[in-house]
Order: structure tokens, then C-alpha cells, then sequence
């Protein structure tokens, strides 16, 4: 008896290090950032002879192309965040007019007061070439708080300079912040299928286990399997829900 309480003892000690580790790690881990990129081509300029031709103009002048691109930032991290610093830039497309917000409230994204002063054109005057160049090639913003799981969307009319489709990316530069691009994924009750999938066959290992462990029929063994392989992304989807969600409340 004394030999079982010593052990279940020790199981409990190394069980409280282990939790609290876990739970210290999910606290000091570095607030991730995503964000996706879609583009969408409008329209583009083109001569035919014979059944007629298209042109696509900007202030006048003809030109080549033109695109909607469309950026999500997420904020994936366990934290809020407040005066984040939000830069986004291109090297071969010539960005137009913009529609930035913040999805799910009536905020409106303001530029960075710098960055504003530099583009800054006096009533009744035209923007020099310096400042088209500017806003042409970049923006950047000031978001003042930036939630947990909330996401900011900028599109953009452009004009892609090559043949090939605009390239439009983000920046930040801010204390404990890591900001990670990602290809566009489908998803499932808002985790994304690759995710939800990979979770889902853990879970799906774990159930075989027991049913091989536990269960004395094969005919169970072989059906369960098949049938939770079918709907192995529901459930790894909820799991993956579940654990945000005691992450939330573990970091308040």
C-alpha cells in the first residue's frame, strides 16, 4: 500500500512539472502572425483588329493589366496587441486605390502618422513624382490594437509592371512578434484542412489502439476504422477548436 501512494505521489509530481512547463511554454510563446494573398485579374488591354480592342487606362494612359489583390493578416497569437506597425510593399506593381478594414468592427485602418506626412498633398496641389513613387510602391499603417483571432483585410487595385501576376507582401517590425506568410487553404469550421486532417489520423491511431486493445471483434475494429478515416477532419478540427479555446483561458 505504501509502495502504491509512493508511486502515485511521483506520478502527481512529475504530472504538476509537466503541466506547468506546458502551460509556461504556451504563455512565453512569440505571438505568430499569418497572412494570405490572393490575387484576381479585372481585366487586361488588348488590340484586335478585327473584332475591336479593350484598353484598361489609369489617368489617361493606357496600361496593361489590371489586378484586385486581396491580404488577410490574422493575429493566431495567444495575445493581444496594441500599435502594431503594418507595412505592405511590392517591387514589380504599381498599387491604386486601397480598401483596408478591420473585419468584424467598424474601425477604420489609418495610416502611420510618418508615413501619412510623407504623402501629404496640400489642397489645390498636385502629388509629386516622389510622393506617387511612394504610394505607388507601398503603404503603411497603424493599427492601435490588434485582438487575438482578429483579422485585417487589405485589397488593392494594381497594375502588375511584368507579365506575370503582382507580387504584394507585408511587413512588421514589432517587440515579440513573428509575421509568417501562408498559401491560401481551404478549411473546416475554421482550422485549416491540412491541420484539421493531420490531427484528425493522430486521433484516428489513438482510437485503433484501443479498439485493437479492448475490442474483440474485427468486423468493430475494421468498420470503426474505416468510418472515423472518412470523418477524421471533423474531429480533428474540434480538437484543435478545443485546445484555442483552453489556450484563451489559460492566458486570460
Amino acid at each position: 500500500m505504501l509502495e502504491n501512494k509512493l508511486v502515485i505521489g511521483v506520478v502527481s509530481w512529475l504530472g504538476g512539472i509537466i503541466a506547468a512547463v506546458l502551460v509556461q511554454q504556451i504563455l512565453n510563446r512569440r505571438n505568430v502572425l499569418i497572412y494570405f494573398v490572393n490575387h484576381l485579374k479585372v481585366g487586361t488591354s488588348a488590340d484586335d483588329k478585327t473584332f475591336g480592342s479593350v484598353q484598361i487606362t489609369w489617368n489617361g494612359e493606357q496600361v496593361p493589366n489590371l489586378y484586385l489583390s486581396t491580404l488577410e493578416l490574422r493575429n493566431e497569437s495567444s495575445r493581444d496587441l496594441q500599435n502594431v506597425c503594418v507595412k505592405a510593399y511590392s517591387g514589380d506593381t504599381l498599387l491604386l486605390s486601397e480598401f483596408p478594414q478591420l473585419v468584424g468592427t467598424t474601425q477604420f485602418v489609418k495610416y502611420n502618422p510618418e508615413y501619412e506626412k510623407k504623402i501629404s498633398v496640400i489642397a489645390g496641389e498636385k502629388p509629386t513624382q516622389q510622393q506617387r513613387d511612394i504610394y505607388g510602391q507601398g503603404r503603411e499603417y497603424m493599427i492601435p490594437v490588434l485582438n487575438r483571432g482578429q483579422i485585417i483585410r487589405f485589397q488593392y487595385l494594381n497594375i502588375s509592371k511584368s507579365e506575370r501576376q503582382p507580387s504584394i507582401w507585408l511587413d512588421i517590425v514589432h517587440p515579440g512578434v513573428v509575421l509568417k506568410f501562408r498559401n491560401p487553404q481551404n478549411q473546416i469550421f475554421g482550422v485549416p484542412q491540412p491541420k484539421a486532417a493531420l490531427t484528425g489520423v493522430l486521433l484516428g491511431l489513438l482510437l485503433a489502439t484501443l479498439l485493437y486493445a479492448y475490442c474483440p471483434y474485427i468486423w468493430i475494429i475494421a468498420f470503426g476504422s474505416l468510418f472515423f478515416g472518412f470523418i477524421a477532419q471533423v474531429p480533428g478540427a474540434f480538437v484543435i477548436r478545443a485546445f484555442r479555446r483552453v489556450r484563451g483561458w489559460i492566458t486570460g
